[in-house]
């Protein structure tokens, strides 16, 4: 393996692993990952250019699709909640006893 496939590697791994934590890409405001989102910026741009190998794009993809879970799986979080936190709720005036 070149250096450069190493590094690609490690990058891949290191942003998989932000994105499965955080569900979702670093912020251009968080300054010790703004690498990892030049480096997805960067392979987009080849990838729309067409020159993005097979493999590397699969393992792109599989990235793309954990945001997507994510989002899915954050928006159905957020109405479950809603819906505990509307059962929860004391109307004005009384109390719980």
């Amino acid at each position: 393996m070149t250096k450069t496939e190493e590094n690609w590697k490690n990058n891949y791994l290191q942003l998989k692993k932000y994105v499965a934590k955080h569900h979702q890409l670093p912020a251009k405001s968080n300054f010790d990952q703004k690498a990892l989102l030049n480096w997805w910026k960067y392979n987009m741009k080849k990838v729309k250019r067409g020159e993005m190998p097979k493999e590397k794009l699969i393992l792109l993809s599989e990235l793309s699709k954990m945001r997507e879970i994510s989002k899915v799986d954050l928006i159905k979080k957020a109405k479950e909640a809603k819906k505990i936190s509307g059962k929860n709720k004391i109307e004005p005036g009384k109390r719980k006893v």
